[in-house]
């Protein structure tokens, strides 16, 4: 997962208080992209209410978060809720120190951007990256 962009009904962490602006943004965005037709808890822009997760089809998960991004405690909550759920999968997480939401699209070769490449092919391939 690459700098996930979850949310939910219920406000969490800072989104109670000075991040409440932002989270009512993405409440926005997610009510016109999904031309309400679904809501906040819909799983797939709030994964934490999939009642399937535990049964989640993979056996490894890297989600990479930028320390900036004020998307990061959704994240950091849907690590919480992998773990919890009795998933039987190895979850991974790469942290860009210093960054925001999708930095990556803007410095292409920026020293983070670099190494958050690397770190997903490392992913991707693990017998590349011992070589």
């Amino acid at each position: 997962m690459l700098h996930p962009y979850f949310q939910g009904t219920e406000p969490i962490g800072p989104e109670l208080g000075k991040d409440c602006d932002f989270k009512a943004g993405t409440d926005l965005t997610w009510k016109l992209a999904s031309k309400g037709r679904v809501g906040l808890d819909d799983p797939m822009f709030n994964p934490a209410k999939d009642s399937r997760i535990s049964k989640f089809g993979c056996s490894r998960i890297l989600m990479c978060v930028a320390e900036k991004d004020k998307c990061l405690f959704r994240a950091l909550n849907y690590k919480k809720v992998m773990e919890k759920s009795g998933w039987n999968g190895r979850f991974e997480m790469f942290e860009s120190k210093g960054e925001r939401h999708v930095f990556f699209l803007f410095n292409t070769s920026s020293e983070n951007a670099c190494a958050l490449r690397k770190r997903i092919g490392a992913f991707i391939n693990p017998i590349l990256s011992k070589a």
